[in-house]
């Protein structure tokens, strides 16, 4: 169909779906939109049959196209990795306005906010071995988002960490605006929104060396980048963010 139509250039969005691989055969010119970094969210957690067969199709499309725009520098790299003649462009995606009009109101106590699903890739894990060390006891973790090991770690938590389920938009906000800061201690992402939602709203953010999100957060300037699978940095990170309201809001008004 696409042959038939011979448009002036063909846009695919992502490669989750049949587009990309439909786009293969098109004649024309051509420019993909990478989205998630399927193959490498596939070796860096337990993924889902679904997610191997979807990684499994862009690694068939991405071949193809010879222009392709990223979110970050790590996606680029990710996409490097199986389409090496690919020409790449960064292009970062916005955060929505309403964000940037938001005022904070921190809790009395120190509080911090994960936002995201709740599976392995996000490193949640992690980030709940963390918060049940008694060091953290103090401090109050706030998981909004569901998932597969929603059950098994919410088993396993501490009074100090509240679980939240799936949250309205404005929820989010008003979570953003109590939290002292964000925690995303990921495994792999191409450029979450959340992080940049939490910098645009002044919040300093604990996250990991792996994701897009790196280009967002100064390590020890406005909030601290550690290891990924490493439980021990995310709390001492999350101790020393939690010793001071006026240091967390100073990181936080960081570029």
């Amino acid at each position: 169909t696409l042959n038939d139509i011979q448009p002036d250039l063909l846009h695919v969005w992502g490669v989750e779906q049949a587009y990309a691989l439909a786009g293969i055969a098109f004649q024309g010119k051509k420019i993909l939109s990478y989205q998630g970094a399927l193959t490498a969210y596939c070796q860096r957690a337990p993924q889902a049959f679904l997610l191997h067969m979807q990684a499994l199709w862009e690694r068939m499309a991405v071949k193809h196209y010879d222009l392709i725009t990223c979110e970050s520098p790590w996606a680029c790299d990710r996409v490097a990795e199986i389409a090496p003649q690919a020409h790449l462009s960064c292009m970062e995606y916005g955060v929505e306005p309403s964000f940037y009009h938001l005022d904070r109101s921190p809790s009395p106590e120190p509080s911090c906010l994960f936002a995201g699903t709740i599976y392995e890739l996000k490193g949640i894990s992690y980030l709940v071995e963390a918060f049940t060390h008694p060091s953290l006891s103090h401090v109050q973790l706030f998981v909004a988002g569901n998932g597969a090991l929603r059950e098994r770690l919410e088993a396993r938590s501490t009074p100090n960490i509240h679980w939240l389920g799936s949250i309205s938009r404005e929820e989010l906000q008003q979570c953003l605006s109590t939290a002292w800061f964000l925690v995303h201690p990921t495994l792999g992402d191409c450029c979450p929104n959340i992080v940049k939602e939490a910098r645009v709203m002044g919040l300093p953010v604990i996250t990991t060396e792996e994701g897009g999100q790196t280009q967002y957060v100064q390590d020890g300037v406005s909030g601290y980048i550690v290891p990924v699978r490493n439980s021990d940095a995310i709390r001492e990170a999350a101790q020393k963010l939690s010793a001071s309201l006026d240091r967390a809001m100073s990181m936080g008004m960081e570029r």
